[in-house]
């Protein structure tokens, strides 16, 4: 049985034959330019999807095209960006991801998440920290923020004084007066002289 009757006029077209294996002698589907779509030029096949067949070569998005690649675009190379980056922080989360693997043994693994999750909390105490340090900084009508201002920060707010024990170098000691220790008025001596 010959796959295609050669000796048909070009405006008729044959019917479309299935692609036979190469291994079996079958030559393929025949290439019929526009006299209607065969099973490998294009046309829906049993996956139901149209388009090219595997391991032809084009323009679209893959390894193949010219343009490919993730980003797209006439250039075809990709944009670098780092994951802090990606994720709107400030704090590198690589640099942060690569200290956590340092300090792990030798067989455990530390997921790319959670860099990103100390990473952001690191970004979000630190501007915490400094906000309140600007703002005692303008308080005491300084132009630069020193230890003091982020003593006082860090020691008024209750939060932040209960994550941060540590000493800072150059912070000084929250101004303090216990109530003992004021002078005591006029009026309450002369309530106790009068009670006795």
């Amino acid at each position: 049985m010959s796959a295609v009757n050669r000796s048909l006029p070009r405006d008729v077209s044959p019917r479309p034959l299935r692609a036979q294996s190469p291994a079996l002698g079958g030559g393929g589907a025949p290439e019929t330019e526009g006299r209607g779509e065969g099973y490998l030029s294009g046309g829906k096949g049993k996956s139901g999807k149209g388009g090219k067949r595997s391991g032809a070569k084009g323009k679209g998005k893959g390894k193949s095209g010219k343009h490919g690649g993730k980003s797209g675009g006439k250039s075809g190379k990709r944009i670098a960006r780092t994951r802090a980056s990606r994720a709107g922080l400030t704090f590198p989360v690589g640099r942060i991801h690569r200290r956590m693997k340092a300090g792990l043994l030798r067989k455990q693994r530390c997921a790319g998440s959670a860099a990103v999750y100390a990473a952001a909390l690191l970004e979000y105490l630190t501007a915490e920290v400094l906000e309140l340090a600007g703002n005692a900084c303008v308080e005491m009508k300084g132009k630069r923020i020193t230890p003091r201002h982020i003593q006082l920060a860090i020691r008024g707010d209750e939060e932040l004084d209960s994550v941060v024990k540590a000493t800072i170098s150059g912070g000084g000691v929250v101004p303090q007066l216990h109530r003992v220790l004021l002078k005591k008025s006029k009026s309450s001596k002369k309530k106790k002289s009068t009670t006795q």
